[in-house]
């Protein structure tokens, strides 16, 4: 036991909280010989929580077996509100947007970091460029 509790330190794991049934096993005796125990559960590290903040376990009744089901939803129930990227054709049509896409892409802060960081670097940095170069006014998109 002194190992399996020092390989969830070491993982840096946490328990997911349950809902639903209190105990996740039992001996399928009665009476004075009946023992419940809460034995499993649904174990995760804290960047798969930030991931999944919604996650809920459900423990569900033991039927046909000694242990109950545990399920595990990680859909989350509220939209984001992060709004997704979206490549204009229009701005390949200015002079500045392969520069403006570079020098995100090679920063200094960059230089290290791998491709998610980068393009969420440039993402940032083209719709700021596109909002200060493009006033609603001045807009003057082309479709393809």
């Amino acid at each position: 036991m002194l190992s399996f509790r020092a390989v969830i330190n070491d993982c840096s794991l946490m328990e997911l909280p349950s809902k639903g049934c209190k105990f996740t096993w039992m001996n399928n005796c009665e009476g004075d010989e009946l023992v419940k125990e809460r034995l499993d559960r649904v174990m995760c590290t804290m960047n798969w929580l930030l991931l999944f903040l919604a996650a809920e376990v459900s423990v569900l009744p033991a039927v046909g077996s000694d242990h109950s089901p545990l399920i595990v939803n990680s859909s989350t129930s509220y939209k984001s509100r992060r709004k997704s990227f979206t490549f204009e054709v229009f701005w390949n049509e200015d002079a500045e947007c392969s520069d403006i896409i570079s020098a995100a892409w090679n920063s200094v802060r960059g230089r290290n970091a791998g491709l998610t960081i980068k393009l969420q670097r440039v993402f940032a940095t083209l719709m700021k460029w596109s909002r200060s170069k493009f006033a609603r006014g001045d807009l003057k998109a082309t479709s393809l």
